[in-house]
């Protein structure tokens, strides 16, 4: 079976950094209001590597959680945006557009949306990055046309916005099977690969939703160095997000990081239990940029994978969003 590369795409080292083909194309909800997003359209950086069609050879028979998953880190906040003003120092995660995440092999993305009167926009805290839900859906929507044999996992939560659990869901479930019917699974347990192949599966960090099927909520601790949690119909969870490195040093990021992975290669009941592995971290020093911190954390983690342990061959779910994208350890892995 064909794993993927578990670092999930050390993003940056490759968690951060997918840019997405941002599309120009009208929002569903208020055209009026297409300014609000709309990246403008432009050729993204060239990627060094294609790995487009890695899930072809894993067996139908697999469960989602039974394969390592490559995941971006704030997957819309790419260095087109920051061409249009958005502060770079600690707020781009990615160097590719969503799109060129796809094609190197990421299948897992964080998305957090702000209901702007009905528009799903794309932000990272506060900062607003020029994109709406659809420039995110639409280029994966393709992608999946071109390769039906991946699956593409959405994680999706409310950013910079405080309305309730019920409303953000309805507009979200606007977007995708109002919208896009019959391209996004929505089920609340964890599928097999065969049930879902060339679909978007959705996960959210949010709860309320009416009463309709929106995918299995993953909820956890904020801040967590890791712990467990339960969701609906017998779904677990194992989360990693120790994201502030004002309290701990990066070595001991970097061992909560392996921790996550050593207990997810030795988890016994991989078909019920999901993985979350954050690598990415924030820190208020002002020489602290998001790529510094990815510039130490993945390599070392890259070390780990290629140490000899056969991480590659686990069993279980894991996820690995990154920060910045690092060719080297993608392609090796």
């Amino acid at each position: 079976m064909k794993t993927t590369i578990i670092f999930v795409f050390f993003i940056a080292y490759i968690f951060s950094g997918s840019l997405i083909i941002v599309s120009c194309k009208k929002d569903t909800y208020n055209s009026s209001n297409m300014h609000i997003g709309a990246e403008p359209p432009g050729p993204d950086r060239a990627i060094p590597y294609s790995n487009s069609d890695w899930m072809a050879d894993i067996d139908d028979n697999k469960y989602l959680s039974e394969i390592t998953i490559p995941g971006t880190h704030d997957a819309g906040a790419d260095l087109h945006s920051s061409e249009q003003g958005v502060e770079s120092f600690i707020t781009i995660a990615q160097d590719f557009r969503i799109s060129n995440q796809l094609e190197l092999g990421v299948r897992w993305f964080d998305i957090r949306l702000n209901d702007n009167d009905g528009v799903m926009t794309v932000y990272h805290g506060s900062y607003y990055l020029h994109k709406n839900f659809n420039d995110l859906i639409l280029p994966t929507l393709d992608f999946l046309n071109n390769h039906p044999t991946e699956v593409v996992v959405f994680m999706i939560k409310q950013e910079h916005s405080s309305r309730g659990d019920d409303a953000f869901a309805n507009v979200v479930l606007g977007y995708l099977n109002w919208s896009y019917p019959g391209r996004f699974w929505m089920g609340d347990y964890i599928p097999q690969i065969g049930e879902v192949r060339g679909q978007i599966v959705i996960t959210r960090q949010f709860e309320g939703t009416h009463g309709y099927a929106m995918g299995v909520p993953l909820m956890w601790n904020d801040n967590t160095s890791g712990s467990f949690g339960s969701s609906d119909n017998g779904t677990y969870l194992y989360v990693q997000d120790h994201y502030s490195l004002n309290s701990v040093g990066l070595l001991t990021k970097v061992a909560q990081i392996e921790d996550c992975i050593t207990k997810a290669h030795n988890e016994p009941y991989p078909y019920r239990c999901y993985y979350l592995n954050f690598t990415s971290g924030e820190a208020d020093a002002d020489s602290w940029a998001l790529e510094d911190i990815a510039a130490y954390i993945n390599p070392k983690i890259n070390t780990f994978l290629l140490s000899g342990n056969n991480w590659h061959n686990c069993v279980s779910w894991s996820i690995l969003p990154v920060d910045q994208m690092m060719a080297k350890l993608v392609r090796n892995w």
